[in-house]
């Protein structure tokens, strides 16, 4: 049954069929609704990969169904009633993510987990569909068109976290440099966060703070730590903060080199000599730092 299913829904006939019979009636349909087609159609027109909803509810995911897209629909929620409930809706792939504390973390966790278990690799083009934030009146407010492993910038020079240079480094002090940390370091390196990290231990993703200052980053940092600094110049008045942060882009040559950044904190990734770097990496956008292959890309790889 299952294969005589599959050769039906993959006939041009039956195509057309669905496309006759869920014409859009924009006059009598809700908000809702017109995102949900406008996604649709954005997915069918770019060729996407995939359609891809973060939800609590399923029901984006549900009202995607409904259109019937060629793209599998994937449906990423922290509630495992949810998750079963939507393997009964037409082309929804229903995944199981860890609740986040955002919108933007909890896209990102879905486009992971995606990427994890396979259905999305490098290079797809992937129409996401949500509402942001998350508990937002609003089921569904915002359409975004993700290119998975998207290159935002190239540095000249990298390094940092490998299983060899942390073992290597993890006892390491700063030799004759030392610092006593400010009340702020001490208390976001408390509570900071799990790194997200590949199996290979060149990469790790994070959220961007942009800053050219020491005071500045601090004061953009969120208390659980583990985003990204994106910076003009670095020197060792940095040195508080580049134990806190998971990732570090460098726009201009730094004067501290790799054992340095190393012996401050052995799990740091960075990448220096980025141009234009402070311009292009917004604020708050999450990046993914490849320091073997010297490449910032978007999102989550």
């Amino acid at each position: 049954m299952a294969k005589i299913a599959r050769t039906v829904e993959s006939s041009e006939e039956y195509k057309r069929k669905m496309r006759d019979d869920h014409r859009f009636d924009r006059k009598h349909s809700g908000i809702a609704e017109i995102m949900t087609h406008s996604a649709y159609q954005t997915a069918t027109d770019i060729e996407a990969a995939a359609l891809v909803s973060p939800t609590l509810s399923g029901n984006t995911a549900r009202l995607l169904s409904m259109f019937r897209p060629e793209q599998p629909i994937i449906a990423a929620t922290p509630n495992e009633t949810v998750q079963r409930q939507l393997l009964l809706n037409w082309g929804v792939v229903p995944l199981l993510v860890t609740i986040a504390d955002d919108s933007e973390e909890m896209i990102q966790n879905t486009m992971r987990v995606a990427i994890d278990t396979g259905y999305l690799k490098k290079s797809d083009k992937v129409v996401m569909v949500a509402g942001v934030p998350i508990i937002s009146p609003m089921m569904i407010n915002t359409i975004r068109v993700f290119f998975v492993g998207n290159v935002l910038a190239r540095g000249q020079n990298g390094g940092g976290y490998s299983s060899l240079s942390a073992s290597k480094h993890q006892t390491a002090g700063l030799g004759s440099t030392s610092y006593v940390p400010t009340a702020a370091a001490a208390q976001i390196h408390s509570a900071q966060a799990e790194p997200v990290r590949d199996d290979s231990g060149y990469r790790v993703t994070g959220r961007v703070v942009r800053a050219e200052t020491l005071e500045d980053a601090f004061v953009a940092l969120r208390k659980k730590g583990g985003e990204i600094l994106v910076t003009r110049n670095l020197d060792m008045s940095f040195v508080p903060i580049l134990r806190v942060v998971n990732g570090l882009v460098i726009e201009n040559p730094t004067e501290l080199g790799e054992d340095t950044l190393s012996m401050i904190n052995p799990n740091l990734v960075w990448v220096s000599q980025v141009s234009g770097a402070m311009k292009t990496l917004e604020p708050g956008l999450t990046i993914t730092v490849d320091s073997r292959e010297k490449l910032v890309y978007e999102g989550t790889i």
